[in-house]
């Protein structure tokens, strides 16, 4: 089993291996291509992480600064927000309809539907339907969305 394998198996591996050297060189090309898109062209960022990730549904955007270390092993798809300087480990899971609040360290998975926030990140409570007609505390949406 070579050092990519043990990695995808979650097996403790040499991250200095000549493949996972290359690969990771190559992540840090696409990412230094994303982080550095001009405000103008952020009409390009969604293409990019479709370049970046293993998998990804249509409506996929990050907000540049973003950092890993392959890309090709994270999938994105589910209705998800993620607060600024999120970091979030390896191996780790968010359900749909989320949302992960700023400064947060994900370490296990998230069930969907549910606010988490913190360090550890922690569900926080359930999003309920009362919560869809606020975008922030008690103001409510006035256009339809």
């Amino acid at each position: 089993m070579d050092q990519k394998e043990r990695m995808l198996a979650e097996l403790p591996y040499i991250a200095s291996d000549e493949v996972l050297s290359r690969e990771r060189l190559e992540c840090k090309r696409r990412i230094y291509e994303l982080n550095q898109v001009h405000p103008d062209q952020y009409n390009r960022i969604p293409g990019l992480l479709k370049e970046l990730f293993g998998k990804s549904g249509e409506a996929v955007f990050v907000e540049p600064p973003f950092h890993c270390d392959y890309g090709y092993n994270i999938e994105v798809g589910d209705n998800v927000w993620i607060g600024g300087s999120v970091v979030i480990i390896a191996g780790v899971s968010i359900g749909n309809n989320v949302v992960i609040g700023g400064g947060s360290v994900v370490t296990r998975d998230i069930p969907d539907g549910v606010v988490a926030a913190g360090n550890p990140c922690r569900v926080i409570r359930e999003i309920t339907e009362e919560d869809r007609k606020y975008y922030f505390k008690k103001r409510v949406f006035d256009v339809e969305i």
